[in-house]
């Protein structure tokens, strides 16, 4: 089994197969992911970029075309965002007759009985990781982590495990955040790292509406409008909040129902 086949087979919400449903730079990105002479990759997308989604559907590929006892970590912000990594998971299984009995979906694990390849969901939020021997690492909008030490050590933890295991590979896919955030350090690590695949796509998703667009241009404070929807790393008014307070108020609800032609978000990657 190949793990490209495997994700442009999966099914989104609306009944599209994801690579029919994909935009060039989608499938550029998953490719040099699952394939690419690279082990770590950094990318960047703005608010509403199908991030999540995304993400879930290249860890699973990656378990259904392990061979044999894959190890795979998911690092999410907090618990709620693991959730929604594993609800996107769930959605993909379901909506796939051939996966029927073949992927246990836990609360927080994803298993293949047949092969015990599996992937665990470790919260930023959460005690630490030291000790970990993953042959996969993904990780979720790590630029809307807390900048807080807990944080930081998962971050440390994991990211140096992948260097155990010569065919381990790391993801990094968020939207761009405050420029003294931890993860931006690693940002500019992996612009000049040989072992290191950067993709920084600017402005928003090419399905999103330019009126909504407007809308959030002239209510949302200039530097946060920039972080989400242009990708910038910008030092944001109101940064003292809680990313989890900043995230709730900036939600476009609108985009779990309105999907024009291309749009492969879906209401689990609402970042």
């Amino acid at each position: 089994m190949i793990a490209r086949d495997v994700l442009g087979g999966l099914r989104l919400e609306d009944g599209r197969k994801w690579v029919d449903a994909a935009y060039e730079f989608q499938t550029e990105d998953a490719l040099a992911v699952l394939e690419g002479d690279r082990p770590y990759s950094y990318l960047t997308r703005s608010h509403g970029s199908s991030k999540t989604t995304d993400l879930a559907g290249v860890s699973l590929a990656a378990l259904l075309a392990a061979e044999g006892r894959l190890r795979a970590y998911w690092l999410a912000a907090d618990a709620e965002q693991g959730r929604l990594a594993i609800d996107c998971i769930a959605g993909f299984v379901a909506r796939a007759e051939a996966l029927d009995g073949r992927v246990d979906v836990q609360a927080r694990r994803v298993l293949v009985p047949a092969t015990g390849a599996w992937l665990e969901v470790l919260p930023a939020d959460a005690p630490g990781a030291w000790g970990l021997n993953p042959h996969w690492i993904f990780c979720d909008e790590l630029a809307n982590w807390s900048d807080g030490p807990a944080a930081q050590r998962l971050w440390e933890a994991a990211s140096s495990a992948i260097a155990k295991r010569t065919d381990a590979r790391m993801v990094v896919l968020t939207t761009a955040g405050s420029p003294d955030h931890f993860s931006f350090k690693v940002l500019e690590h992996a612009r000049s790292s040989p072992l290191w695949r950067c993709s920084e796509r600017p402005g928003p998703a090419p399905w999103m509406d330019e009126d909504r667009l407007s809308e959030q241009r002239q209510r949302l404070p200039d530097s946060v409008y920039r972080q989400l929807f242009e990708n910038e790393w910008t030092a944001a008014e109101g940064a003292f909040l809680d990313p989890a307070v900043i995230d709730a108020a900036f939600c476009l609800e609108w985009a779990m129902s309105f999907r024009p032609p291309g749009c492969v978000a879906s209401p689990c990657d609402h970042r």
